[in-house]
């Protein structure tokens, strides 16, 4: 495994969004034994997650990740079941530790910007493109606090006044293309934020993921993260056949934008027990 070991400390933004969707347009996702997932009605609890981690932790990368609510025992959680990221490092070591199932992608963010008239893609949307297995990821994209044709502007430090200011709206898109060739409908996604809450929000969560014999005890990942929490508004462009096309034509329950957070996903390994 070429990926740093556990835990890793990350940093960056991330965008959020829940949707509650009828379980016969999702994909039979495999699940550990013993791990359910929670149900309102006919219908599952999905979110998806568009992360930007920036320099400063143990990775650089960005990544689209789809986790469904889950139940082990008493404990509720979530299943990471599909996963993109743009660092093969990242890909590699989050299947090896944790079972989690990335596959190397082409991910930008950006700030809303005007479109044309007749374009179907939301305002501001830049190009997030998942790429076919045995291809490189393109290189890095300026963070979305920048639009991707120009540099990244300095980060503002901790008490800066500009950290309060209302970031742009951003998102990503995705298309990928097919093992025979041509190309799969793209994804688009753009958050606008709505409201900043006060302070600094701790967050803590835990994923559920398949062993990796498929048949022993779920992998249990702990996360826990602080950042800035923003209520947004999230619109997804997508279609039958594309990334996330299960959730075509659906609105969002929920949406947020954590920025300038600080990540932990996992724990240390245990040393071996002296014999």
């Amino acid at each position: 495994m070429s990926g740093p070991p556990p835990p890793w400390h990350l940093r960056g933004t991330a965008h959020a969004a829940l949707w509650l969707v009828p379980e016969d347009r999702l994909p039979p996702w495999p699940l550990a034994p013993g791990v359910r997932p929670l149900r309102f009605g006919r219908r599952r609890a999905v979110g998806v997650f568009w992360v930007d981690y920036r320099p400063g932790g143990t990775l650089a990368y960005r990544e689209l990740l789809v986790a469904l609510a889950v139940r082990h025992g008493t404990a509720i959680g979530g299943c990471a079941v599909e996963a993109w990221v743009d660092d093969a490092r990242s890909a590699e070591a989050g299947r090896a530790l944790w079972g989690i199932p990335k596959r190397l992608a082409t991910l930008s963010f950006g700030p809303a910007a005007p479109v044309p008239p007749g374009s179907s893609t939301p305002p501001g949307a830049p190009s997030a493109a998942p790429t076919p297995p045995g291809t490189s990821p393109a290189a890095p994209k300026p963070p979305d606090t920048a639009p991707p044709s120009a540099p990244a502007p300095p980060a503002a430090p901790p008490d800066s006044p500009g950290r309060g200011a209302p970031p742009p709206p951003a998102g990503p898109l995705a298309e990928e293309a097919p093992p025979g060739g041509g190309r799969v409908p793209p994804v688009a996604a753009l958050h606008r934020p709505l409201l900043r809450l006060p302070g600094r929000l701790p967050v803590r969560a835990r994923l559920f993921q398949p062993a990796a014999d498929s048949y022993g005890s779920p992998r249990e990942v702990p996360l826990r993260a602080t950042g800035g929490l923003w209520l947004t508004r999230t619109r997804l462009r997508t279609a039958p056949g594309a990334p996330l096309g299960y959730l075509a034509g659906l609105r969002p329950l929920v949406a947020c934008t954590l920025r300038d957070f600080d990540f932990t996903i996992g724990r240390a390994a245990r040393p071996p027990r002296p014999r």
